[in-house]
């Protein structure tokens, strides 16, 4: 139940979510040290250890956010203070993820069924998510050792690993769950073509923020190592739910058409649906040129045999061969446009 993961609590009525006291626990007093034993110092930072490993195992016992962080940090051997300034964080997280919460119950957007299933208004999210909605929640956009004002960061913040039905389905009486958001573990399982078919969601970063394609550096979630559109695209190319595409026999990229007949990808399909996922204004920059795009600016999909420059079948009709025409008109001045570029001929063409 999505509720509990809110307020995980570590042994009786001891919260996380109180900062004082588990700052008092876990710091050594500076004079204290100079007096004590090499012995009791020890026994001492044993004893903090033994409490920040008893918190790194509820907040993964209850899949909390940060746990994964915080056991990165002790196996390292980061010292007392971080890990301490690790823990504040993961407590300011979860106040903000409440406060977040609350909200959305408030707006309507989330709500509970009898048996503690969260039940999540797909078509709210995917009109108003945006700045001005999330900077209404305060500390999770804004922190940078949170939300650090992305939105992608903070969308996988407050639903990574939340599972929901959707409000429709809910109200036509199917009560299966499934991920809320599509948010791959890392960037193997982001470029595994097993893992993208499989994966069962509501929604991706694309259904809630079409704006992206306009933003090269934007990352997808957390996966730092990855440009956005090497996860996406992959996800909208290979997905049932998108354009369901495979390789046939010969290696040929197919992807069901409109017509739900399956045919070779151009770049018309994913632009004309999708964006241009780049500055469609120069020439390479966007998927209106998928091959010199995809060489230049996908050298993971390349990498992984997930797509290549070849896949897309150019089109003379297609609108991204007309950007590349070499048959387009000159005007009186001698004056051509290619790419939202003008060219100066001369007047003698």
């Amino acid at each position: 139940m999505l509720k509990e993961t809110l307020t995980p609590q570590i042994e009786g009525d001891h919260e996380l979510s109180d900062k004082r006291t588990l700052q008092e626990d876990t710091e050594i007093n500076v004079n204290e040290n100079q007096e004590m034993s090499d012995k009791e110092l020890l026994a001492k930072m044993q004893e903090h250890y033994d409490k920040l490993e008893k918190l790194r195992l509820e907040l993964n016992q209850r899949k909390g956010n940060g746990a994964g962080v915080l056991e990165k940090k002790m196996q390292s051997g980061a010292n007392l203070k971080d890990l301490n300034r690790q823990c504040e964080q993961m407590a300011d997280l979860r106040e903000a993820k409440e406060l977040a919460y609350k909200k959305l119950e408030g707006l309507g957007v989330i709500s509970y069924t009898a048996d503690g299933k969260t039940v999540v208004d797909l078509d709210f999210l995917k009109q108003n998510t945006d700045t001005e909605l999330l900077s209404e929640f305060g500390t999770i956009f804004i922190a940078k050792y949170l939300g650090d004002s992305s939105i992608s960061k903070t969308l996988r913040l407050l639903f990574k690993d939340v599972k929901a039905i959707s409000k429709e389905d809910y109200e036509n009486g199917e009560k299966n769950e499934k991920d809320l958001f599509y948010f791959p573990n890392n960037k193997d399982e982001a470029l595994d073509i097993k893992a993208i078919k499989a994966s069962q969601f509501h929604l991706s970063l694309f259904d809630v923020l079409k704006r992206v394609e306009k933003y090269n550096h934007i990352k997808y979630g957390n996966i730092e190592d990855l440009d956005y559109r090497e996860v996406l695209l992959p996800l909208l190319i290979y997905h049932p739910t998108y354009m369901d595409g495979y390789r046939d026999e010969a290696g040929k990229l197919l992807i069901r058409g409109k017509d739900g007949e399956y045919k070779k990808l151009a770049a018309d399909d994913i632009y004309k649906k999708y964006g241009a996922f780049g500055n469609s204004r120069i020439l390479g920059e966007s998927i209106n040129t998928p091959r010199v795009y995809v060489n230049n600016k996908l050298p993971n999909l390349i990498e992984t045999g997930l797509l290549k420059p070849e896949d897309f079948e150019i089109m003379s009709t297609s609108s991204t061969a007309e950007a590349r025409r070499v048959d387009k008109k000159i005007n009186t001045r001698g004056m051509v446009m290619f790419g939202a570029v003008q060219y100066i001929l001369g007047s003698e063409y």
